[in-house]
């Protein structure tokens, strides 16, 4: 199902929630009905929590993927994961 608000560009949607580990969302973009994951930081969720449901303005930015090797993390040197910068939420009353 696809469904889009031309006006509301720039404006997401969360969609699914996943907080083990560092927390995930998948998010869908009103404007073009394009969907991404992203993960945001625990502090930052926990300090501004959101629910599926709500609408939010954010910025993306990638970061290189992490990768256990041995009993190490390391960053790839090709694979990159996709991180919530800064995000609003702005829930959309109509």
């Amino acid at each position: 199902v696809s469904f889009t608000m031309p006006e509301q560009r720039g404006t997401w949607v969360v969609t699914a929630i996943d907080t083990k580990y560092s927390p995930r969302l998948n998010v869908y973009e009103l404007s073009t009905g394009r969907s991404e994951t992203v993960k945001i930081s625990k502090r930052d969720y926990q300090e501004n929590p959101l629910v599926i449901g709500d609408t939010i303005r954010l910025t993306i930015i990638e970061k290189p993927k992490m990768k256990k090797v041995g009993d190490e993390w390391v960053q790839s040197e090709t694979e990159k994961d996709k991180w919530l910068k800064y995000y609003t939420i702005c829930n959309i009353v109509e």
